[in-house]
Formats: structure tokens, sequence, C-alpha cells
């Protein structure tokens, strides 16, 4: 939508255009539109005739603001405005652009709210989740990560390491890394040690993300610790 706006004193006070768009953007008539400035709409403490927006303009020239307009019915428009000042025939003008951007702000704010959710989802599982880069540099942990091994999450990241996995199982997983940057995916058991010095067994999924940030392949990691059940698979075997 176009608008020129008339200054005076330093304010807007008259519509002189708009364009069709903003007849349809604001539900007005061209007569409607053209015309002083409504009492009502100069009270606005951006896009009104006193507000943010114009006071910008009357000091530097040009503005740019984003205002939440209730329109009735518990609805609403999320409007940016881009506007310039200049003089044409001896008439102080603004040239007021704006551009309707409720449909993305409620897909910002959906997405902002699922986000919220899944972190939610994140922090409260039990398994331990973990996103990393693929040279091991973690991006994203949940508290159970290092909590399950005993550390801080200060302590955990000041290791220089994932984790420190049990000397007898470093072979298999090195032989299972090749596998699975071929392959994608992963699944399988090992020893990782607790900050007290004993070993937990776990059961670990690893999914190679492609292209996941920046472009960059991304690993995650959902792990388990099933020391409990190992040993009483190991207890029922004894007996």
């Amino acid at each position: 939508a176009i608008i020129v706006f008339e200054m005076k004193d330093g304010m807007a006070k008259t519509v002189l255009e708009a364009n069709k768009a903003a007849m349809d953007l604001f539900g007005r008539s061209e007569v409607d539109l053209n015309k002083q400035i409504p009492d009502g709409f100069l009270d606005d403490d951006v896009l009104g005739a006193k507000g943010e927006l114009f006071s910008q303009i009357a000091e530097k020239g040009y503005a740019r603001a984003e205002k939440k307009l209730d329109i009735g019915d518990g609805s609403y428009m999320w409007l940016e405005v881009t506007a310039h000042r200049f003089n044409l025939t001896g008439q102080d003008l603004v040239l007021a652009i704006v551009s309707d951007k409720t449909a993305n702000k409620r897909t910002e704010d959906a997405l902002k709210e699922s986000e919220k959710l899944y972190r939610t989802l994140f922090e409260a599982a039990d398994d331990r989740i973990g996103l990393f880069t693929t040279d091991q540099k973690p991006l994203l942990l949940n508290s159970s990560f290092y909590e399950s091994l005993g550390y801080t999450r200060e302590e955990f990241l000041e290791q220089g390491r994932s984790e420190s996995v049990h000397p007898d199982d470093k072979t298999k997983l090195e032989i299972e890394r090749g596998i699975f940057f071929k392959t994608g995916n992963l699944s399988t058991e090992y020893r990782v040690r607790h900050k007290d010095g004993h070993y937990l067994h776990m059961s670990a999924k690893i999914v190679l993300i492609k292209e996941g940030l920046d472009g960059k392949d991304l690993i995650l990691f959902i792990m388990r610790d099933i020391s409990d059940r190992k040993q009483a698979m190991l207890e029922l075997k004894l007996a």
C-alpha cells in the first residue's frame, strides 16, 4: 500500500493520495482516505501523526516502524511502514509504503510456540539427547545428557570431548563410525564413564542429518542408560 501525507508544523495532517492497495488494506474508500487524518489516529504511539514514525521522519527525513493494529473481534494486523519525506512544489510531503506482515507474524508466533513446546519436551526427556557437528562439537544438549554422567553442563563441556568411552568399546565404535557415515544411522550399545569412575551401559540411536545447519551435516544422538537392565540380565544368567 502506498500513501502520501502532507506535513504541517512537523506533523502529518492530511492524506493526499492513496493507491487501491491502501484502500483495500484499511477497508476505506478513496473519499474516506483522501482527507484530513482522523483525530483518533493522531494519538497512535507508532503510526499516529504525533507518533514514533513521524517523529523519526521529522528528525531524519525517513523512518521504518512496525505496528500491531487491533481491528476488532479479537483480530489484529501487523503493519510494516517505510516512509520518506520529500518536497514537491513547495509542499512538505511523506511517501509511506505499508506492507501487511500479519501472515508472517502469525507464522513466527506459531514457530515460537512450537519451539517452546519442543524445548520443554526436549528437557523433560529422561533419555540423553544431543545435537553435534560432525567433528563432535556440541550444539544442543538436554540436561540429562550430562547430569546422567554426574556432571554439570560446564564440567561436561570443559572435558573437551563428548564422553569417556570404555577402552574395550572404542575399537567397536570406530568400526561402527565408518558404517554410520555411509548409512546415515546407527543403533549400538557401549559403556561410558561416570564422573565417579564407574561405567554405565548406553543404548544409542544415532542419526546423520544432512545439511541441517548452514548447509553442514549434523549428528543427532539419543541415548538411554540400560545399566539396570544389563545388571538384571547378568543376575538372571548367573541364577
